[in-house]
């Protein structure tokens, strides 16, 4: 049966919020927090690459709403000039090091990365999966829009003694961190000795291995409290954060009005473009962050549901607005890990 709130179509936003706030004594309105209760704070990322399917080439990547360019160098032969995403759930392919499960997988630690990095191998992804020959993988386009910090990544299948084939991370081209080489099939997380930096990330693999999980942080000028993106709760490593009574399967219409008929809270989150698809990303996200016992969030889920409630079936307009001030409260810092 479907959960639903009053509408309160009369009121603005700003209303429904203030009204919430003064019946049940709960959040004060988030409007006035802007002005007065505005702290510098890091927004973080986290950086992965289950946007890509198996195989396919990665050369940009979107975080921060910001785009950022992927260049890759080859090491050794047989390397080649190109990362692509190795999907750790395939039970077929023949590099078993980077596999959790299926026939010959030695990965049991890749369980929940979905797709990570690697460098392609030169005599083809189908046969060999990441290359021996190593090489580099930069991320660009930080310049200008920071300053930012790096906080970790994931380091997958590197070699071990003797080999020693690490994964180095450099910020602004400044060893930060590296892999102590833990061997075939390992997962390891790396975290940054000196993390901060204003233009680029670069992962040195001095032979096979792959990247995941690189947690980003951007300072600015934001709302205080805290608050986790639509790009965290959707990620299945994740699910275990969701706070009860709130699920991925769950529909939308379960605990909204019925804006995305059949879809679950997960398919409204993974749903792209912008408008009412953007408003129900924002949505999910900051109904989760209400309810989360680990995330300090302004708003109350009954104030969530009532804002969603009273903006829906509305105009163009309406929903941008609604999508910016729930965005605002979402792309804060994420204490969740």
């Amino acid at each position: 049966m479907s959960v639903r709130v009053a509408r309160l179509r009369p009121l603005s936003l700003l209303a429904v919020l203030t009204a919430a706030c003064q019946s049940e004594g709960l959040a004060p309105d988030p409007a006035s927090l802007a002005s007065s209760a505005a702290v510098t704070a890091p927004v973080c990322e986290t950086i992965t690459f289950n946007t890509f399917s198996h195989g396919q080439a990665i050369n940009s990547l979107a975080a921060f709403g910001l785009n950022f360019t992927v260049t890759t160098t080859a090491g050794d032969a047989p390397s080649a000039n190109q990362a692509v995403a190795f999907n750790t759930n395939n039970e077929t392919h023949p590099d078993f090091d980077l596999r959790h499960s299926g026939t010959g997988a030695t990965c049991a630690a890749c369980a929940g990365l979905g797709r990570i990095a690697v460098i392609l191998d030169s005599r083809g992804f189908g046969g060999h999966g990441d290359s021996d020959g190593g090489g580099t993988i930069e991320i660009t386009g930080f310049a200008g829009n920071g300053p930012f910090s790096v906080e970790r990544f994931k380091a997958i299948d590197q070699e071990a003694s003797p080999e020693e084939e690490a994964i180095t991370m450099f910020a602004d081209g400044i060893a930060v961190g590296a892999s102590s080489g833990l061997g075939d099939g390992s997962v390891e997380t790396v975290s940054a000795s000196s993390n901060s930096f204003n233009s680029s990330l670069a992962f040195v693999f001095d032979g096979s291995g792959g990247i995941d999980d690189i947690k980003i942080c951007r300072e600015g000028q934001e709302e205080g409290g805290e608050g986790c993106t639509p790009g965290y709760w959707k990620q299945p490593h994740h699910f275990d954060s969701w706070p009860a009574p709130y699920d991925p399967t769950d529909l939308f219409a379960d605990h909204f009005d019925n804006a995305f008929p059949g879809m679950t809270l997960l398919q409204v989150l993974e749903n792209g473009g912008g408008g009412l698809n953007a408003l129900g990303r924002h949505t999910v996200a900051t109904l989760l962050n209400s309810a989360s016992s680990g995330v300090s969030f302004e708003l109350s889920p009954a104030e969530v549901i009532s804002a969603f409630n009273a903006a829906y079936p509305g105009s163009k307009s309406q929903y941008e607005t609604l999508k910016n001030r729930f965005a605002g409260l979402n792309e804060r810092f994420c204490p969740l890990k």
